[in-house]
């Protein structure tokens, strides 16, 4: 049970990963688009504020950037690390299995309360301001909700170092070393171009 939780890859991997992939994908981005996440970063993901939709074929975009620049720049970092016959396919099959956990994101949001919190926050204008809404805010609630958010992400981190390594099969400080580079990497281009464009 936990190699199918946080390394699926020795028995899924090639045309196969990139199938089951895609499919996350799509459930993803129709989740997205119906609770409004954003998947504006290969690690970044944020609520729209309340009331506000996000586009299925954004959402789609979204994940289709995040997907090609961690696998670009990857196998970019693994080159330099001095990797050899890795398989494209392979690499960006194991990288849109790993994003499975981002999936179940956009279920934190379900009646609004993670944008309703987040907005609360943000129109917070002097520290009186912020008492009085900390006073009027779930606590509780968003304590209970920052636990699988944040294992969610953990989660995620995981499947990418283990789809890292598979595809690679560096080791030691340089797999470590080119995994960090690569994912700062593709965090800051698929930000840009996100933000950017969409």
């Amino acid at each position: 049970m936990k190699e199918l939780l946080f390394s699926p890859f020795r028995r899924i991997a090639g045309a196969k990963a990139l199938l089951a992939g895609f499919g996350v994908l799509l459930v993803s981005a129709f989740l997205a688009s119906l609770f409004g996440l954003r998947y504006d970063g290969a690690i970044d993901a944020h609520f729209a504020p309340s009331g506000q939709k996000v586009p299925f074929l954004t959402s789609v975009v979204e994940q289709f950037v995040n997907i090609i620049c961690i696998s670009l720049f990857f196998y970019i970092s693994a080159l330099f690390a001095g990797a050899k016959k890795i398989r494209p396919i392979d690499m960006m099959g194991t990288i849109s299995l790993a994003r499975f956990p981002y999936m179940f994101l956009p279920l934190l949001n379900v009646g609004g309360f993670v944008s309703g919190l987040t907005e609360s926050m943000l129109n917070i204008s002097n520290e009186e301001d912020g008492l009085a809404a900390l006073q009027d805010l779930n606590i509780i609630g968003l304590l209970v909700l920052s636990i699988p958010l944040i294992a969610l992400v953990v989660w995620a981190i995981a499947l990418y170092v283990n789809a890292y390594r598979v595809s690679t099969n560096l080791k030691g400080s340089k797999m470590v070393v080119s995994f960090i580079l690569g994912l700062l990497t593709a965090e800051i281009v698929s930000l840009l171009i996100i933000r950017s464009f969409l």
